[in-house]
């Protein structure tokens, strides 16, 4: 029995289907304004979404929202107005640009990029179709900070020096360098700045007034602050990146209505003819074509791209069937907008749904269904807490959030999976009831504990860890000898929980860096009170 996890990627991957209905055809679609704000509600209740969504039909705005704060610290709140980093949906704003300059004879999509930069290594096999579909075998550089990105000579010295991954089309792997590279071409195409171009070639046709690039350069009260959650109680700000980072990639900044000036340009034909469209719309290796990912719920022809790094999670979403436009967009990274895209498409087009449930007072008692349940032998499944959400993390894979269905019932709801926890005494749940698949499983809670390891310690990395002794929410070793090297705190004698130093701010956080130490008698705390800000202390 395995458990499939819910991707983290900035865009996630959706399953394959080549269509062939015309774009933008004309329909009518049901749906209740109540409802909606229901499932919207719901998700914003829970803290899994906070910020604006925009529904249109036709030429017609069917609905439109906004929920929660676009900064905490003012109290001031979102509303239809607010700019939010877009992130990768910038992606088709980029290849809409090259399209038009296809179009006018400037460039051919199958052209080798040698024309533009000839001393790339490799540039001879790939084409420039190759950097829009994501099939061009460049390093995937996604925002990771390994690239140089001061100038254009910088990245293609770097790059020059990676291998491909794999001969150029013949595979799809999403990365960001080659939007990178696509903004280069748009600017020694265009003689302007890659921002200029997109101004002039998309923003004013279409009317988008809201638009821009770096959301740092915006002025503060237009703008949403980007949380990495925000909590019942307690919220954090997110890191701000270096525009240099997103660039054509992921740099644009935008509104829910200016979105929508996009799709409704494109739907016109003031950006690119019918004949352009289709091709972006057509999938060239898995679900992407040019700039978009191409799926197909319920029969409908789904064109969109989402965007999320540092901050914020974006959607926009064109159900080319019915002709209806879902813009989401998120200033906290907890925002979880796939499942409320399909949520969305689903009222829309009457296909039954379930919400989760609003149990009160659940946010203070995540702490009780805490633990590690083994499953089988080989798969032991690790409930906890992070940003305010139950989590669930199977060894050597991804977390995944649990929602609450009812009493001490939760599920993954896109992998159907469901979760019980029964026999509560002590403050914690003995046994989980896990069912998938058809398949059900009854697990005993563990008796697990945090622990030290490290080259510092006697037993070193690979011996058990220094087991530590928990007093309510803290948790202590006492009379631990350590040499001169690393240690990390981990749970379970696992790397699935484990806490290091974060390399800028110093302090603790989850899978974090190693933990420089100086030999000599301590006693170790790890004070786990909030398990987003944990802190730890040697006292000799």
């Amino acid at each position: 029995m395995t458990i499939l996890t819910i991707s983290r990627r900035c865009v996630l991957p959706f399953v394959i289907a080549v269509l062939c209905y015309p774009p933008f055809a004309s329909g009518q679609v049901t749906f209740s304004s109540a409802r909606l704000n229901a499932i919207m509600n719901a998700y914003h209740q829970l803290g899994l979404f906070n910020g604006n969504v925009l529904i249109a039909n036709n030429e017609n705005i069917i609905f439109q929202q906004s929920y929660g704060a676009a900064d905490l610290s003012s109290n001031r709140k979102n509303s239809a107005v607010t700019r939010f980093n877009i992130y990768s949906i910038t992606k088709p704003f980029t290849s809409t640009v090259i399209l038009q300059l296809a179009g006018e004879n400037l460039l051919s999509l199958d052209e080798p990029i040698s024309r533009f930069f000839p001393t790339l290594s490799a540039a001879d096999s790939i084409t420039v179709r190759h950097l829009l579909t994501h099939s061009s075998g460049l390093f995937a550089y996604n925002n990771d900070f390994s690239m140089p990105v001061t100038s254009e000579a910088a990245m293609l010295s770097w790059l020059g020096e990676k291998p491909l991954d794999f001969r150029p089309g013949s595979q799809f792997r999403y990365n960001n360098t080659g939007y990178y590279l696509l903004g280069y071409i748009i600017e020694k195409l265009t003689g302007q700045s890659y921002e200029a171009a997109v101004r002039s070639r998309i923003f004013v046709p279409a009317g988008m007034n809201q638009s821009g690039f770096d959301l740092r350069t915006a002025a503060k009260q237009t703008k949403a602050t980007g949380y990495s959650y925000i909590g019942v109680k307690t919220q954090e700000k997110a890191a701000v990146w270096d525009y240099r980072e997103l660039f054509s990639a992921g740099g644009i900044y935008s509104t829910a209505t200016d979105l929508l000036l996009f799709q409704r340009a494109l739907q016109n034909k003031k950006l690119l003819p019918d004949s352009s469209l289709k091709e972006a719309y057509t999938p060239f290796q898995k679900n992407y074509g040019y700039g978009w990912f191409i799926d197909s719920i319920g029969g409908q022809l789904i064109v969109s791209h989402s965007g999320g790094a540092t901050g914020f999670r974006t959607y926009l979403v064109q159900n080319l069937t019915t002709n209806t436009c879902i813009i989401l967009l998120g200033n906290s990274e907890t925002s979880d907008i796939v499942t409320l895209r399909n949520k969305l498409l689903d009222e829309l087009n009457g296909r039954p749904y379930q919400l989760p449930a609003t149990i009160p007072g659940l946010s203070q008692r995540l702490s009780q269904y805490e633990g590690v349940y083994p499953l089988t032998p080989s798969l032991v499944l690790y409930v906890h807490q992070e940003k305010g959400q139950l989590m669930a993390t199977p060894s050597r894979q991804g977390s995944s959030i649990l929602l609450p269905v009812g009493n001490d019932e939760f599920r993954i709801e896109s992998k159907a999976a469901d979760f019980l926890f029964k026999g509560y005494r002590n403050g914690s749940f003995d046994s989980l009831v896990f069912s998938q698949k058809g398949q059900t499983v009854t697990a005993a809670r563990m008796d697990a504990s945090w622990g030290i390891t490290g080259n510092a310690t006697p037993n070193g990395w690979n011996g058990p860890d220094i087991v530590m002794q928990r007093e309510g929410r803290l948790w202590i070793a006492k009379k631990v000898k350590l040499n001169t090297g690393i240690i990390k705190f981990r749970y379970n004698n696992d790397w699935v929980l484990n806490y290091g130093l974060n390399p800028s701010t110093r302090r603790l956080q989850k899978g974090g860096g190693d933990i420089e130490v100086t030999a000599g008698t301590y006693t170790i705390l790890l004070d786990l009170k909030n398990k987003d800000r944990p802190t730890w202390k040697l006292v000799r």
